[in-house]
C-alpha cells in the first residue's frame, strides 16, 4: 500500500499526498488501538476515547491524526507556523479495546490506552509510543470526483494531456468489486513506459472521497489496492510541478502485472523457516512465500534493534533453473539461476553465487511500514536494509523497470 500525508507548505499551492512520513506511519501502525472503557461500535467510528473535540487532534508535535465520528481516518502534518493540513485517507471501527483502520486496501490493529490528554500505544518493531491531546489549526483536503468523467477500460491505456488551457486536475473512472485486486499504473515522464511529457501524481479514491493511495512514481511493480466496497473508484491526475504542462497516460488491470509468481515448491519452507547467509559480517536471509511474496530478512545484534527483521520486500518466480528476484524499494528485477542441494540453496545473480542455508526457529519482527517510508533513511534500521537490498548480489541487474515476459504489456 501506499497511503500517505505528504506536505503542504504555505505558497506551494498544492497538497501532495504520497507515503507516509516515517513518524506518522509508524505512530499508525501503532496506534491502531482499541478505545478504553470498552466501547463497540458497527460499521465505522465509534470510540469516543479516540473521537476529540472540533480542532483537536492526537499528535507527537509535528504529525497526527483524528478520527472522526462518521469512521473517517484522517492524518495531519503541521505546515509552516501554526498551521496543520491533512487529507482522508481511510476508515476506522473500534470494538472493545481494539480498533480496525483500512486505507490503501490494507487493514491494522493495535492496543492503547487513554490517560488524561495522552494515548499510549506499544507496537512490535517500533516500541511505545505516545500522543498528546493537541489544538490543531487544521486544512483538511476533502476531495469530492465528479459524479461522472472518463470511463476507463480494463487493460487499455487511456491517454490524456494538461495544457495551459485545460483544468489542472484531468479525472477518470472505473468500477471495483469488493474483495478484488486492482493495479494502477501511469505513463509520466519518469513511470511506465515513459512516453509522456509530464511528471503527474495521481490520487484514487473511493466516491465519497476517501484516499485509497496517491504517488506520483512507480519502479519494478504499479501499486495495487484491494477494493473494500464495491462501486465506482475515480483516478485525480494533477501535475507535480504547479506550472508543468504535458502529456501522460494511465491504465488499470486485474491481472496480476507480475505474472506468474512464485515457483519451485523446494523454496517454500515450513514455519518459522528461511534461507539465511551470512555475508560480510551480515546474517540475512530469505522467505519464498507460496503466494509469490519475497520476505527480506536480518539479523541484528547491535544498535537498538536485537533480533530478526523483515517484511515483505518484493515477489519471485522461477522458471527451470532460472530464478527471478524483484526488490520493489530499489526498482530492481534480477534475474540468475539457484540449484537446490539438500539443506541448502545456491543462488547466482550475473555471476555472483550466495549460497542460503535451510533455518529454523526464524521469528522475525515484521516492519513492513517502515520500510515504505519516503524518506528511506529516517532511522537506522531503515538504512540498513536498504543498503542491504543494493550490495546483497554485488552485480544488480541494470534492468530498472523491465517488463518480463509474460507481464502486462506497454503496448498501446
Amino acid at each position: 500500500m501506499s497511503t500517505s500525508v505528504r506536505s503542504k507548505r504555505v505558497g506551494a499551492g498544492r497538497v501532495i499526498f504520497g507515503v507516509l512520513s516515517a513518524v506518522v506511519f509508524s505512530a499508525m501502525a501503532m496506534v491502531l488501538a482499541g478505545c478504553s472503557g470498552g466501547e463497540t461500535t458497527g460499521g465505522g467510528g465509534g470510540g469516543g476515547g479516540l473521537v476529540l473535540g472540533s480542532n483537536e487532534a492526537w499528535t507527537d508535535g509535528d504529525n497526527g491524526f483524528i478520527f472522526r465520528s462518521n469512521g473517517q481516518f484522517v492524518l495531519i502534518y503541521r505546515g509552516e507556523g501554526n498551521t496543520w493540513y491533512g487529507a482522508v485517507v481511510g476508515t476506522w471501527s473500534a470494538s472493545g479495546n481494539r480498533v480496525t483502520i483500512v486505507a490503501g486496501g490494507e487493514s491494522r490493529l493495535a492496543t492503547y490506552s487513554i490517560s488524561g490528554d495522552e494515548l499510549t500505544f506499544t507496537s512490535p518493531g517500533f516500541g511505545e509510543g505516545v500522543l498528546t491531546r493537541t489544538s490543531v489549526n487544521v486544512e483538511i483536503e476533502d476531495i469530492t470526483p465528479p459524479a461522472r468523467s472518463t470511463q476507463l477500460t480494463e487493460n487499455v491505456w487511456t491517454h490524456g494531456s494538461i495544457t495551459s488551457n485545460t483544468d489542472r486536475a484531468v479525472w477518470y473512472q472505473f468500477n471495483v468489486v469488493s474483495g478484488r485486486t486492482y493495479w494502477v499504473s501511469w505513463d509520466d515522464a519518469y513511470s511506465g513506459p515513459e512516453t509522456g511529457t509530464l511528471d503527474i501524481e495521481i490520487t484514487v479514491v473511493y466516491s465519497d472521497g476517501t484516499i485509497i493511495f496517491a504517488d506520483d512514481d512507480w519502479e519494478s511493480t504499479p501499486p495495487s489496492f484491494t477494493a473494500s466496497r464495491s462501486g465506482t473508484v475515480s483516478i485525480r491526475v494533477t501535475p507535480l510541478g504547479s506550472d508543468d504542462y504535458g502529456t501522460f497516460g494511465v491504465m488499470y488491470t486485474t491481472t496480476d502485472p507480475r505474472g506468474n509468481i512464485g515457483g519451485d515448491r523446494q523454496l517454500v519452507l515450513g514455519a518459522n523457516e528461511a534461507w539465511v547467509a551470512t555475508e560480510e559480517g551480515m546474517t540475512i536471509g530469505f522467505i519464498f512465500k507460496s503466494n509469490g511474496d519475497l520476505v527480506q530478512i536480518m539479523y541484528m545484534g547491535e544498535y537498538e534493534y536485537n533480533g530478526w527483521y523483515g517484511y515483505v520486500a518484493g515477489w519471485w518466480s522461477t522458471s527451470g533453473n532460472t530464478i527471478t528476484l524483484a526488490i520493489d524499494q530499489a526498482g530492481e528485477i534480477m534475474t540468475g539461476t539457484y540449484r537446490v542441494s539438500g539443506n541448502t540453496v545456491t543462488i547466482t545473480i550475473e555471476g555472483d553465487p550466495i549460497t542460503f542455508t535451510r533455518t529454523g526457529n526464524i521469528r522475525y519482527t515484521d516492519i513492513g511500514d517502515l520500510m515504505k517510508s519516503p524518506d528511506n533513511g529516517e532511522t537506522q534500521l531503515n538504512k540498513i536494509f536498504s543498503q542491504t537490498q543494493s550490495s546483497l548480489f554485488k552485480k544488480p541487474s541494470p534492468q530498472k523497470k523491465s517488463v518480463l515476459p509474460g507481464k502486462l504489456s506497454f503496448s498501446k
